[in-house]
């Protein structure tokens, strides 16, 4: 069984771009757990392709995507993280799990908004990011995720990967 956590990230006014441009480095921010690239893979739904050395207009590209003038965020951010481990093998099984949540949850809690995903494998935990556009293109309103939707999002009791728990 592996123990996962959801974390909603703190986002800024001014968009995704910068935020990124960030996820995307090569390097992580620790110096004594080097890899040639921390970043494991990069989807996302927009119907052009990522270019990595333009990361940070890609992310200029998914604000776009967000048309509320009222949302009081133009994305979310949030991080699915797996418990550490030092065995290879286990640290990409975990990675894999970790991806398909955040696949699950973005099909599930906004299905008709963009994203990009990115895994990372820097450290001995795998995790990866899913950074949300806050707006739903079918409906056109801005995500509403009241406090209690959050707790029931972080307890995982939707989450149908196998071997995961909260």
């Amino acid at each position: 069984m592996t123990r996962m956590t959801l974390c909603f990230l703190d986002v800024r006014r001014d968009g995704c771009a910068s935020w990124i441009q960030y996820l995307c480095r090569p390097q992580g921010d620790r110096p004594d757990r080097p890899v040639p690239d921390r970043v494991g893979s990069i989807e996302w739904s927009l119907p052009v392709p990522f270019v990595r050395s333009q990361s940070r207009a890609m992310g200029a590209l998914l604000n776009a995507t967000c048309e509320s003038f009222r949302a009081k965020r133009r994305y979310r951010n949030l991080v699915f993280s797996c418990e550490d481990t030092k065995d290879p093998a286990g640290h990409a099984a975990n990675l894999e799990k970790a991806r398909a949540a955040a696949l699950q949850f973005r099909t599930r809690f906004a299905p008709n908004s963009e994203y990009a995903l990115i895994t990372h494998r820097e450290k001995d935990h795998a995790h990866c990011h899913l950074v949300v556009s806050n707006w739903d293109k079918e409906k056109k309103v801005a995500l509403a995720w009241d406090d209690n939707l959050v707790l029931h999002m972080q307890s995982l009791d939707w989450c149908t990967v196998t071997d995961v728990a909260s």
